[in-house]
């Protein structure tokens, strides 16, 4: 049996932060918020994931069917950031 937490996983280092990267990038309510407090200057992962707690759990409870956990220590912060720059700064040049 194979042990998920040394492997890499679809280009991320793990199952739980490919994860939290296919929901914000494949969830249109979860993608909408993220990309609100981004241009709110939320510009990492630590400090977007705050914001988001702080706006509430309802998003969680009713869009989040698979429970992804933003305080779960697997998830690399570093990753998720690179992802968030890639979403929003791609649709910030599209904009233009």
């Amino acid at each position: 049996m194979s042990d998920k937490t040394n492997q890499s996983y679809n280009g991320y280092s793990n199952h739980e932060t490919w994860e939290v990267a296919n929901y914000i990038s494949n969830d249109p309510h979860l993608y909408d918020l993220c990309k609100q407090f981004y241009d709110d200057g939320y510009k990492t992962w630590g400090s977007l994931s705050l914001k988001l707690r702080e706006y509430g759990r309802h998003w969680q409870s009713v869009n989040n069917p698979i429970r992804i956990d933003l305080r779960d220590p697997r998830v690399k912060a570093a990753e998720i950031t690179r992802c968030l720059e890639g979403l929003f700064h791609e649709t910030q040049n599209q904009q233009r």
